[in-house]
């Protein structure tokens, strides 16, 4: 890039994240939190934030660098739901920037600047920008790793490059395990064009010394996550590793499918959007600009959705989420391919941009509902004194009522899987008895159990938990309809 380029291209991204970071943010709602992922996610930020520590203090089954990066900022900017949507929409943005840089090092500037605004612009990957979970991060910090990856493998003697996409795409794995995949990728990429160079015109060795270098910065990257865990690292491994590797076949293949289409085609987005990014997996096939090899780097990292498809029937859209940024790179190389052809580049930008623009109007118009449980948040904090403790399954009361939960040993299970681990209702009442919760809560259970997905909605022996609760708590008499989804319980001595 010629330096007369560069303030083009510093303002060019600068105006396109400027821009998104508007859309992604005018419609957050004060007071509003929906997502139970995201209310664990919230709660064990917060009581990491204030000295404790996750899966030794706090049970949680997910991996721990959103949860990090949450409590810093929940100590920098303050304890509160708005803090971490901001964070996590900004990372969203940081893997957008991302992207136009790995298509710019694939295609050029304008391929790169089209996949950002078709990937910022998406309208499923806006709505999970909104939620304080893994995704944004994980996927940040992959398609980081896959952008290193790539410029090390144009010039295999950058030893930074390769260090750097092995570092990253450990902190992927240790944003979600999903992150794996900025490995397996990479290295299924490396075997194929390695195994078809025939004519040996790549430089095997230095490129081999480039992937060891590469496992071995996510390896020392991977202690260093692990590094501190080491007094309670068989907690962490049971929260998180058997928990997921327990999981069984729930789902099935039709319902696979569809999760991998729901992210091309998720209900909000525009007709010609869906059209669009589908051209990513027209590309996927080779149309366009064969020549460039590293366009096969895109598609491995694709194709190992599959996997999901032969290993896990538990796959859900968002699963999928880290599709986009590749498909809209391959589906703005398309676009670009057909506008060169056409010598029609500049009226085809005009008219793209003009279509990115109210296509994204029309996907960012949604506000987040009210959420559902703040009358529960009222109470809690009414009878719970500051520094007291409540028993609550949904982790987000605790966090918005800034009290704290009681902490149990066992997985928050999810309770669509029948196979997931079922806690032991003496084991609550254990708990109960030791940490004396001035409030329990309790969601009355029904026929449709779609909303028993916290740990209360696993307990083996349920009634043992009533029965300890009904014996040695008051029962909370409501008339308030906002209330009556739960069993409430106050300590005696609680007015």
């Amino acid at each position: 890039m010629r330096a007369d380029e560069r303030p083009a291209r510093l303002v060019g991204v600068l105006a396109l994240l400027v821009a998104a970071w508007y859309l992604y943010t005018f419609n957050l709602t004060p007071g509003v939190l929906v997502g139970d992922d995201e209310g664990e996610f919230t709660y064990a930020a917060w009581r990491q934030s204030l000295g404790e520590r996750v899966y030794r203090d706090v049970a949680f089954d997910a991996a721990p660098v959103p949860i990090y990066l949450g409590a810093m900022a929940y100590k920098w900017a303050g304890a509160t739901h708005l803090t971490t949507k901001r964070l996590t929409i900004a990372f969203s943005l940081l893997a957008g920037m991302f992207t136009y840089l790995l298509g710019e090092r694939l295609f050029g500037r304008p391929t790169g600047l089209l996949a950002a605004a078709l990937t910022l612009s998406n309208a499923y990957w806006h709505f999970f920008s909104w939620f304080f979970t893994a995704d944004a991060f994980y996927i940040c910090f992959y398609v980081a790793s896959v952008y290193f990856f790539a410029c090390a493998w144009q010039n295999p003697e950058r030893r930074g490059a390769w260090l750097m996409a092995g570092a990253l795409g450990a902190i992927s794995f240790f944003s979600k395990f999903f992150g794996l995949f900025a490995f397996g990728g990479a290295f299924l990429f490396a075997a194929h064009q390695l195994l078809a160079d025939e004519r040996h015109e790549l430089d095997r060795r230095a490129i081999l010394a480039g992937l060891a270098w590469m496992a071995a910065a996510g390896v020392v990257s991977g202690l260093f996550f692990l590094a501190p865990m080491s007094d309670y690292l068989d907690r962490f491994l049971a929260l998180t590793v058997e928990h997921h590797s327990k999981a069984v076949p729930t789902l099935s293949p039709f319902f696979v499918f569809y999760a991998f289409f729901a992210v091309l085609w998720f209900e909000p987005t525009p007709l010609a959007h869906r059209l669009l990014v589908f051209m990513g997996v027209l590309g996927l096939t080779g149309r366009g600009r064969q020549a460039l090899p590293l366009r096969a780097l895109l598609v491995w990292h694709s194709v190992q959705a599959l996997v999901f498809l032969v290993v896990k029937m538990e796959l859900y859209a968002r699963h999928l989420l880290y599709l986009v940024p590749f498909l809209s790179i391959l589906a703005a190389d398309q676009l670009a391919t057909m506008a060169s052809e056409r010598g029609e580049a500049r009226r085809a930008s005009v008219w793209l941009g003009s279509w990115i623009l109210l296509t994204a109007l029309v996907g960012f118009s949604s506000e987040l509902p009210t959420y559902k449980h703040q009358k529960l948040v009222e109470l809690v904090q009414r009878l719970v004194p500051p520094g007291g403790t409540v028993l609550a399954e949904h982790g987000e009361i605790a966090f918005l009522a800034q009290r704290r939960n009681v902490p149990l040993r066992d997985v928050p299970a999810s309770g669509t899987n029948p196979a997931a681990p079922r806690i032991d209702a003496r084991e609550i009442v254990e708990a109960i008895r030791m940490e004396q919760p001035e409030v329990a809560l309790v969601m009355k259970r029904t026929r449709d159990r779609s909303e028993d997905n916290h740990f209360l909605g696993q307990i083996k022996d349920e009634h043992l938990l009533m029965e300890h609760l009904q014996s040695t708590y008051a029962t909370y008499r409501t008339t308030d309809p906002e209330l009556g989804d739960y069993h409430i319980f106050t300590r005696r001595d609680v007015e």
